[in-house]
């Protein structure tokens, strides 16, 4: 009964991060196309209000695709990450294990959500998972020798930041809004009684400009 309850919540999950993924390339196939097609316009009005008769309108209109170029060139890679950092994502709650894939349902009923989306850390059998803008971090449980936090302060809204320190000296952070993603941070922690000291660090001030 557990395993078709967990199956159920990874295929929902799955199925929302698809249909973010869809939603937003949507979004960013539809500004450029909007944004030429409302060139297209201004320039076709140019065209018959100055009764253009020796070139056709495409003649005229040449210009534009080197706008429909531009609009490609940048618009297209944005499309291009959203979809690779989503399918990653996917492919990850593919390859979790079912004591972790409950951890991670955990989470999104403990985390205030509207729709499916990638979270800032992940719990995993080979330890946290830090989602990078480009790759997945994964930061054993036995090389953390200190976690600590601290709030900051951005604009009007408080957001939170965690590092992992290794005993090598390096340092992984995570940032995030919402004190829940904080609580549940702590709480797994303590839940796995991995004997890791956590220090709370004074909050930072972080003004937008």
């Amino acid at each position: 009964m557990e395993n078709t309850a967990l199956n159920t919540f990874q295929q929902r999950e799955i199925k929302g991060l698809k249909r973010l993924r869809n939603w937003v390339t949507g979004l960013f196939i539809a500004v450029p196309v909007g944004l030429l097609g409302y060139f297209t316009y201004l320039v076709y009005m140019n065209y018959i209000e100055r009764g253009i008769h020796d070139k056709s309108f495409f003649e005229f209109g040449l210009p534009l695709s080197g706008i429909s170029v531009l609009l490609l060139l940048v618009f297209l890679p944005v499309i291009l990450f959203i979809n690779y950092r989503v399918n990653r994502f996917i492919r990850l709650l593919h390859e979790i294990d079912k004591e972790h894939l409950l951890l991670y349902q955990q989470y999104t009923e403990a985390v205030p959500r509207l729709f499916a989306s990638i979270p800032p850390y992940l719990f995993s059998e080979k330890g946290v998972l830090i989602p990078k803008l480009f790759s997945i971090k994964c930061v054993p449980y036995s090389v953390i020798m200190e976690i600590s936090y601290k709030k900051f302060r951005s604009g009007r809204n408080y957001g939170t930041t965690i590092t992992l320190e290794t005993y090598d000296g390096e340092k992984h952070y995570i940032s995030f809004f919402l004190d829940q993603k904080l609580q549940f941070f702590l709480s797994t922690i303590a839940w796995m009684h991995l004997h890791i000291p956590v220090i709370q660090k004074k909050k930072i001030n972080v003004y937008s400009i």
